[in-house]
């Protein structure tokens, strides 16, 4: 890990060292959402965050025995992440055997790589960095979707850029089969929610700057790009939602003549793609046992988490097919992480995800919108399967924002 002391120091650091940390904070934002598989073609492979996670918690001993120390309170709390984690390990081992779970390992590896995002983003230059980062690392989710719409799958899996398990998604709409490419992180709704990230980045990048707006429609229309080729109106949503907050907390980065109009154009645009899944999925009758079943799925999971306050691990299928009479899936992120790690991991995790959502008119910064980002994407329901979801959540646990309104 980078310490913070280091850090304090970098003013007065050679320029080739203020160059390696910018380069490094550029390529911790891409590589958390260009990660690849190491192994092309085995979905158990680890990833790339997996394998510099794994490297960051070997580095810990050296930075140790060097005479640097790790922020207090930083390290107190991803360190009950730590212990959450091993309660989780040795419930699961209690009701199912001991094999750890490939999500319980990638939360402890997710803890350096957030420690260190949080220690770079101190410093607004390598904040920035980050965020741009994060936004190309977007871009390249983008492109390995378009590659796969144009039939390169093959290439994507062959490069490690695409999971195995499913090739193709097909979706019919009005009659026609149409393909949903499922980009690189196994479905379709998954890499749309990561694509959609891009929006965060962007106002990340351009924070405080006159390019905020240029970021602001970049970040945008990566999104939206995205949304419109996995057929995912969900993450279109949340990224208009996003665009919306920053118009009304810009600070004159526009005109009001210039807000108003995107406030319209945004409006206009959300009431043509209606709610979340699109006007079609909430009026037509033939998804009314789509809606009841995702209903009945989110209630019986929010009460099974009651129920069961320490999780249910690898075994929460079984548990909510019964409960709801064969639906296996939550639909909801959070209920999710409740079922398979427990409420208080839940709970942490959420609490410091609100809190920094909660400052945007004091902070409209990168961890910010992130945070109002992954709250809106609440409804991709195994968005914390991913190591990049694991990251940003323990990354926003570990942000510090200052008490001030500039950052």
């Amino acid at each position: 890990m980078i310490v913070t002391s280091a850090l304090h120091a970098h003013e007065s650091a050679p320029t080739h060292r203020k160059a390696g940390i910018s380069a490094l904070a550029g390529f911790l934002g891409f590589g958390l959402l260009f990660s690849p598989y190491l192994v092309a073609g085995r979905d158990s492979a680890p990833r790339l965050t997996d394998l510099v996670g794994g490297i960051l918690w070997l580095l810990v001993p050296a930075v140790l025995l060097t005479g640097h120390r790790l922020h207090r309170a930083r390290s107190l709390r991803l360190l009950v992440v730590v212990w959450l984690v091993l309660a989780w390990v040795l419930r699961d081992a209690y009701l199912y055997g001991l094999n750890p779970q490939t999500a319980q390992v990638r939360w402890v590896l997710a803890i350096p790589y957030a420690y260190l995002l949080a220690t770079l983003s101190i410093d607004p230059a390598h904040r920035r960095r980050i965020a741009i980062g994060i936004f190309w690392g977007a871009v390249g989710n983008l492109w390995v979707v378009g590659m796969q719409l144009m039939g390169h799958n093959d290439l994507m899996l062959s490069l490690g850029l695409t999971s195995p398990r499913f090739d193709q998604w097909w979706v019919q709409v009005r009659g026609v089969d149409i393909v949903r490419p499922v980009g690189m992180w196994g479905h379709p709704n998954a890499s749309a929610g990561v694509i959609a990230l891009a929006l965060p980045a962007a106002l990340g990048a351009g924070e405080g700057r006159r390019s905020e707006l240029p970021w602001l429609l970049a970040g945008l229309a990566v999104a939206m790009l995205g949304s419109a080729l996995t057929l995912t109106r969900s993450a279109a949503l949340v990224g208009g939602f996003v665009a919306l907050s920053w118009i009304f907390v810009s600070r004159g980065a526009v005109s009001r003549q210039a807000r108003l109009g995107l406030l319209g154009v945004f409006l206009i645009g959300g009431i043509l793609l209606g709610p979340p899944g699109g006007w079609e999925r909430w009026t037509s009758g033939s998804n009314a046992t789509n809606q009841s079943e995702r209903q009945l799925a989110t209630t019986a999971a929010l009460q099974l988490a009651v129920e069961h306050p320490l999780g249910l691990g690898s075994g929460y299928q079984v548990a909510l097919r019964e409960a709801t009479g064969g639906i296996p899936a939550t639909h909801n992120a959070w209920l999710y992480l409740a079922l398979v790690a427990g409420l208080p991991l839940t709970l942490l995790v959420l609490g410091a995800t609100l809190r920094l959502a909660l400052r945007l008119r004091r902070h409209a910064r990168l961890e910010v919108w992130v945070a109002i980002t992954l709250l809106g994407l609440a409804m991709f329901e195994e968005y914390f399967r991913a190591p990049i979801v694991q990251i940003l959540a323990l990354f926003l646990l570990a942000t510090d924002l200052p008490k001030d309104a500039q950052s």
